[in-house]
Parts: C-alpha cells; structure tokens; sequence
C-alpha cells in the first residue's frame, strides 16, 4: 500500500534498470563488473531489472528493500551474490539465479513475500541462514545433487511451499 506520507518520493511504476556492460566516465571507458553494495538500497521506484553479462558480483544489500521490484534477469556470469541482496524485495515474483552461482548467502532472498518459483543452479553447494526466510508465496523447491549445507532458518515462514526435494548429499 502506497502511503505519501510514509515515502519520501513520487513512485513510478514502470521504471525499468539496465546494468550496462560499460560505462563512459571523463572519456574513459569502463567495464561494470560489480554493482556495489546497497547500490539501489530502498528504491521504492525500480520494477525490473537487467543486469549485463560483464558483471560478475553483486554486492552486500544491493536491492534491499526495493519492494516493487517484479523481475530480475541475471546473467549467467554472475559467481557471487552477497548477504541481503534481494532480502525485501516484496513483489519479487520469479528470478532464475545463474548457472555458475555455488552459493546463496544469508538472507539473500529473505522477506520476497511474492517470490512463488525459484530455479536453483546444479552447482549450488550451501544455502546460508535465512536465505528464503519469509518468501511465504515459495510453492516448491527442487534441490540440487550438489548441495552440502543448508543453513539455519533457511525456508522458515514459506508458508506455500509444498514440497521440497532434498539430496542425499545434504
């Protein structure tokens, strides 16, 4: 629920980010290889994202609290998504991590009420603390061969889900 007095900007609902692969500062160019962290920390105006196949990490809270974001595309480049990057993002709906990522770190899905699908990569190996804590919409998870850890709290509160498939590696 929007409530003008709560936020301290004018939303626009149909603001669309694109990480570029390169950026061109004083005539210098350069290639984005990160997106730092809490680089968009509540922006209550963004709804999707693409992010280019340059960048490789995303940084500490870099999309938390951004809680109208839809949709996030992700490039398969991607290694390492930090602690919190997507923990608020309400009406997440669906995203499809890459297929290089081995880790999902604590609390990096936490609170994404609306998030129903999640594609997990085959090389995943941990799963942090209270990484999809709270995503109540989840309905099912298939987890990888390759996984070794879950970490504490890791789908407390998906109250939807259903049915989660849990190797014997685990």
């Amino acid at each position: 629920i929007y409530d003008e007095s709560y936020y301290p900007m004018k939303m626009d609902y149909t603001r669309f980010v694109i990480i570029p692969s390169k950026v061109k500062h004083n005539n210098i160019e350069y290639t984005v290889t990160a997106i730092g962290d809490s680089a968009f920390y509540r922006n209550w105006e963004i709804t999707n994202i693409s992010i280019s196949g340059s960048v490789t990490s995303i940084g500490k809270y870099a999309f938390y609290g951004c809680s109208v974001i839809e949709r996030i595309i992700l490039p398969n480049n991607i290694t390492e998504i930090k602690e919190g990057a997507f923990s608020g993002c309400n009406f997440l709906e669906e995203i499809h991590l890459p297929k290089n990522l081995n880790r999902i770190e604590n609390k990096t899905f936490e609170g994404c009420y609306k998030l129903e699908n999640i594609t997990l990569p085959q090389e995943l190996t941990t799963i942090g603390d209270s990484a999809f804590n709270g995503c109540s919409a989840l309905q099912s998870v298939d987890l990888p061969e390759t996984l070794a850890t879950i970490g504490e709290a890791a789908f407390c509160e998906c109250k939807s889900l259903s049915s989660i498939t849990i190797p014997d590696s685990v």
